[in-house]
């Protein structure tokens, strides 16, 4: 039997990074990783990768620290932005999905550059209201971070 080789530290990261990106675009559960039907497609499509498959616990991690850095990054290209002297402002908006559920939206909008901020299923709990109010003490912890409006 030949032994494939394991993955180095780089490669194993990037198959981890790529795989929980591929879970969330396809809206699948981060424990995938841990089902034996997956590591047996996984093997199948090359051997030896079920090794590196991220687990519920890990791909939760592998997920933080993406958002972490998306995150980090959506600040620093706001920031040059309002540097630069481009006006921004929020947009709030509702539409309506495939399946007709109507979700409302947060919008930054610096220069040119949109930015999404958040967004949440309007239903009872989530009305104008009280989607307003959330809006509201988010701008006011926007503003209390120094940027410049």
């Amino acid at each position: 039997d030949f032994v494939f080789p394991r993955m180095t530290k780089i490669e194993s990261d990037y198959f981890q990074k790529t795989f929980v990106e591929f879970l969330v675009d396809a809206a699948l559960p981060l424990s995938l990783g841990d089902r034996a039907s997956c590591k047996k497609v996984m093997e199948s499509i090359c051997p030896g990768s079920s090794f590196e498959l991220p687990g519920c616990t890990q791909a939760t991690r592998v997920l933080h620290n993406l958002s972490t850095n998306a995150a980090s990054d959506a600040s620093k290209r706001i920031n040059k932005l309002l540097m630069c002297g481009h006006f921004s402002g929020y947009l709030v908006d509702t539409w309506q999905n495939a399946a007709k559920v109507h979700i409302e939206g947060l919008l930054l909008k610096v220069g040119n550059t949109a930015f999404a901020v958040d967004s949440s299923v309007a239903d009872s709990v989530h009305h104008g209201i009280a989607m307003a109010r959330g809006w509201e003490s988010l701008v006011k912890d926007w503003l209390s971070t120094d940027q410049q409006f």
